[in-house]
This record gives structure tokens, sequence and C-alpha cells, in this order.
């Protein structure tokens, strides 16, 4: 999988896994889950999925970084991987940055209210995901 750093200023990391290239903070190459929690533990770096944000899907393999808006227009982060169940989950109106919902074997973390829309280009971290300046 091929994911994108929140801090786009490394172009390089060098560590146990090899050397691993990033243009504009999106990695070069596929990562492993194992080699992306890696380089996060040791840089602090926020991981997405560098495809941007979806949608929820029944029983759908997720992996760490996936980024999903649900009908509320809440923007969701897999913080653990596993497969989505065979139902929406039911998404909370009001969440907060320490909000999770545990969907199967995958847990989504709050990250965003993108009431403004994905397009909103105020909001760097939006930005960030979706390459718009």
């Amino acid at each position: 999988m091929r994911l994108k750093m929140m801090q786009v200023g490394y172009t390089t990391f060098t560590g146990i896994f090899g050397t691993q290239s990033f243009t504009n903070g999106i990695s070069d190459n596929d990562l492993t889950a194992e080699q992306a929690m890696h380089i996060a533990a040791l840089v602090d770096v926020d991981w997405y999925n560098a495809t941007g944000i979806g949608t929820w899907a029944a029983s759908t393999p997720e992996a760490l970084g996936v980024l999903i808006m649900d009908a509320n227009g809440n923007v969701w982060n897999v913080t653990t991987n596993g497969t989505t169940g065979a139902t929406v989950p039911a998404w909370p109106t009001s969440p907060t940055t320490s909000t999770t919902v545990v969907d199967n074997t995958v847990t989504w973390t709050f990250f965003e209210k993108a009431d403004a829309g994905i397009d909103d280009t105020t909001n760097p971290e939006i930005n960030e995901l979706t390459g718009m300046v």
C-alpha cells in the first residue's frame, strides 16, 4: 500500500527495512503495515492512505491509514486494520478526536469533520490528504 505522510518534509527514510523514498510525502513504493508502523514510531508521523477519502463498504479488508467519510460528513481513519462488518456501524453524529468505532475487526478513529467540503483549501490537513493547495 502506498501511504502519505502528514509530515512531508521527509524525502527518504533509512531503517531496518532499508531506505524508503517519498515524493510529495507519498511513498514511492508499496509499504507493508509493519514498515509504515516502524517509520512512524521512529519519526513521529501520521500516515494516511494516498488514494484519498473513500466510503464505507461491507466485509472489506481495510489497511492502516485508510480514510472514509460517513453519512454525517465525518472523516474516519483506520487505526486497527482488519475486515469491516456486514452492516454499517453506528457512526456518532458529534465525535471528538478520541472517538473510535469498532467495526468487526477494524477500528475507525475520528479524523476530521468535512462539513466545509473535502476541497476546503483553508484546512491544511485536508490539503495534505488530497494534494490540494
